[in-house]
């Protein structure tokens, strides 16, 4: 604006002057009207880097507002991903506790038959080869079960790592895209600017 108004001073000026010129009142009006004239031109240059620029501002600006729409996109796609996951590994963990629950409660339950057969074992002599096998059976299944048991928690523990590995990861994941979108709104604000 300020631009427009200078060269506009400067056409008028050089009008001016040429009509002096034309009239016959020639003492130095030929050097004002060259200096006029260079001033003239070099404003009208200066026009067109400012336009030039502005045309770049906007189109730089035009790409950061499309390069931000993909980028909140891309956000929502990953926070509905991320909210699948995780729906999907507290799914798991879930059954891996009921799983674990399940299976502390049969231990418990053989490790109970078990003394129950061992009382029986010392009460009744004449059964006592028979009870004998019933309670190696039994020791082995309970063998079985604990060592399923041990690794149900070991799958446990795995799952609860990898959740809250996760966990730690979309964290990381929304805090450099919350920085992207941030980077990407100083550059269309300076480009505004």
């Amino acid at each position: 604006s300020r631009l427009s108004t200078l060269l506009d001073n400067a056409r008028s000026k050089i009008e001016e002057l040429e009509a002096d010129l034309a009239r016959g009142d020639k003492t130095d009006l030929s050097d004002v009207l060259d200096a006029a004239r260079r001033e003239k031109d070099a404003l009208e240059e200066r026009v067109a880097e400012l336009q030039d620029q502005w045309s770049r501002s906007q189109a730089e600006l035009r790409r950061l507002r499309e390069q931000l729409a993909g980028l909140s996109e891309e956000c929502k796609v990953a926070k509905n991903n991320a909210k699948c996951a995780v729906s999907h590994l507290e799914y798991r963990l879930e059954q891996l506790q009921l799983e674990k629950d399940k299976l502390a409660g049969d231990c418990q339950a053989l490790e109970e038959r078990v003394a129950e057969l061992q009382v029986q074992s010392k009460c009744h002599h004449e059964d006592k080869a028979q009870l004998q096998a019933l309670l190696g059976e039994t020791q082995r299944h309970l063998g079985d079960v604990k060592l399923k048991l041990s690794d149900t928690e070991q799958r446990l523990d795995k799952e609860t790592q990898l959740r809250r590995r996760e966990a730690e990861e979309w964290q990381q994941f929304q805090a450099d895209l919350l920085m992207t979108v941030r980077v990407a709104n100083d550059f269309k604000t300076e480009a505004l600017s």
